[in-house]
């Protein structure tokens, strides 16, 4: 519920002072989990997530895919989509390396991939409509960088977070089958490919790059 009093972030200066306390949890998780494919970091995810031994379990892989869901109602709120880069670069943790077991949790077991529709319709839709917003010129004030800055991170992470949920799959395995089946590819494209109001610049450049192999990347795993 608090989340909403986020909208107007004009003035702040660092959106992390506007975050709960409590999302350095995510912080520490994800420094279990460094390492990639080491040994002692694959079993990390695997305690993390199942907690073998203890006599109350803390279902993370849920509630973590429950935060998501919660913070992709919140479309037009900068801190929201900044809270939830965080929370999907701890799922990216959990499961590159990869983590099977997490890959699994995550994709059969939870809603994640409609969340990420939600998010991704939701920020085609900001991407279409900015330049009308603005008056021509996106970015019009410093706020409206911000924000942008903010929602192109976010669908970078989300690419991120795809890619780790089927590395390492199989192209006939289920979770490959159940990405490939739920998230809109189409917007995916629309996402990541240049389009004519983009900034001609050298940054615009070599995110349209960087981006055009994300989607290449993603497509191939799912054609």
């Amino acid at each position: 519920e608090a989340t909403y009093t986020f909208k107007n972030w004009d003035g702040v200066k660092n959106i992390t002072s506007l975050l709960p306390s409590e999302m350095i949890v995510l912080d520490f998780i994800q420094l279990m989990c460094e390492g990639g494919c080491l040994p002692s970091a694959q079993a990390n995810k695997v305690t993390i997530s199942e907690q073998e031994g203890n006599e109350k379990i803390i279902p993370l892989v849920s509630s973590l895919a429950a935060f998501v869901a919660t913070l992709s109602k919140l479309e037009d709120c900068t801190a929201s989509a900044y809270m939830a880069t965080c929370v999907l670069r701890t799922v990216v943790r959990l499961t590159q390396g990869p983590c099977p077991i997490n890959q699994e949790s995550f994709v059969l077991n939870t809603e994640i991939l409609l969340s990420l529709n939600k998010i991704l319709r939701y920020q085609l839709q900001q991407k279409f409509s900015l330049r009308f917003r603005s008056g021509g010129d996106k970015f019009s004030s410093s706020t409206n960088v911000k924000n942008q800055h903010v929602s192109d991170t976010l669908v970078e992470v989300i690419m991120d977070t795809l890619l780790a949920l089927i590395e390492g799959q199989p192209l006939t395995s289920l979770v490959v089958e159940r990405v490939a089946s739920t998230i809109d590819i189409g917007v995916l494209h629309a996402l990541m490919m240049p389009h004519e109001f983009d900034e001609p610049d050298h940054h615009s450049n070599a995110a349209g790059n960087s981006q055009g192999g994300y989607f290449r990347d993603i497509k191939s795993l799912m054609d």
